[in-house]
């Protein structure tokens, strides 16, 4: 059971002491700064300081973090750690993004809300050096898991890549659902349905390479979600399918368009700087054209880290 707050000024002092004498920054202290500090919103400095280990994994190296004063907060229950920040790029007084992480330590688990990179900072593998600076730091702190939406621009596919897996087995269905869907429509071959989600993204990255488009793939889905809907056996699955792809492009899309709207499709491309009939690897199109998920990383999994580490390994030696 948690103890009694301490007076703020006695916990930043006992913090920065045994920070003084190495005491290691693991799961232990960070619910021991928990404790001592109570339910307080992080809205000073020296709060911020408090956290400075924690708060590395936020901060590509070369750049700053601020904190919401608002918005950011540590809560003794789950003993949580909530941060909504802007990274600053001060050489070029500027924002590179705005970021979200919710530590709750008493669940093993970090939701890595929001990464929103701006457009100048794309393409830099911000998100590639956050992940590799935060991996050590959550599993120091005894986490077991990485949790995020896969969504918004890249996300569905790239964090796929990245060694994120499908959170729930629901959520497996309805991306891999899309994903059979896809191949069949195409001609290509299906898919193990208990493929981890990297599988899905690499598919078409191998020798020789198979490219398809947004625009092929919508067409495939369509094609064969309507042979489903013709047999008997089938067509309450694609129904099913169908409506949870509809429900989650509404809600991202703030009830704009549904799955095989050709604006949403359109408006996919274009955020990912293509147009619809651009070929791109097989996985990528059909991730990119689907639906968003809910994924996981494994902290114990080494081939979730395995994964992660060719993608940091490719991207930064394609860099000139």
């Amino acid at each position: 059971m948690p103890g009694v707050p301490l007076p703020e000024r006695e916990a930043l002092r006992g913090i920065a002491e045994r920070r003084r004498s190495g005491a290691p920054f693991d799961g232990a202290e960070l619910a021991r700064r928990i404790d001592e500090l109570g339910d307080m919103p992080l809205s000073t400095a020296s709060r911020h300081d408090a956290f400075a280990e924690l708060y590395a994994a936020y901060t590509p190296s070369g750049f700053r973090l601020m904190p919401f004063p608002d918005d950011s907060a540590v809560y003794v229950g789950d003993h949580r750690v909530f941060v909504r920040a802007v990274i600053a790029d001060d050489a070029e007084r500027q924002v590179v993004g705005e970021i979200e992480r919710d530590v709750i330590l008493d669940r093993g688990v970090v939701r890595h809300e929001l990464l929103k990179v701006q457009d100048a900072y794309r393409g830099r593998g911000v998100s590639l050096v956050l992940l590799g600076q935060a991996l050590p730091i959550y599993r120091q702190l005894g986490l077991r898991a990485v949790a995020l939406h896969a969504a918004l621009e890249t996300g569905r596919w790239h964090w796929a890549r990245l060694g994120f897996d499908f959170a729930t087995p629901i959520e497996r269905a309805i991306a891999l659902g899309w994903g059979a869907l896809a191949l069949a429509g195409l001609g290509r071959e299906p898919i193990d349905p208990d493929a981890p989600a990297r599988r899905l993204a690499q598919l078409g990255t191998g020798s020789p390479q198979d490219e398809a488009s947004m625009v092929d793939v919508w067409g495939g889905v369509q094609a064969e979600l309507a042979r489903w809907r013709g047999d008997p056996d089938r067509r309450r699955a694609a129904d099913e399918l169908a409506q949870e792809w509809d429900r989650r492009a509404l809600a991202e899309s703030a009830n704009r368009f549904t799955t095989f709207d050709p604006e949403r499709i359109a408006l996919l491309a274009a955020r990912n700087g293509l147009d619809v009939s651009d070929r791109i690897a097989l996985g990528k199109a059909i991730m990119l054209a689907g639906p968003d998920w809910e994924g996981v990383f494994d902290l114990a999994d080494q081939a979730s880290q395995n994964a992660f580490e060719r993608e940091l390994s490719r991207y930064f030696a394609s860099r000139p």
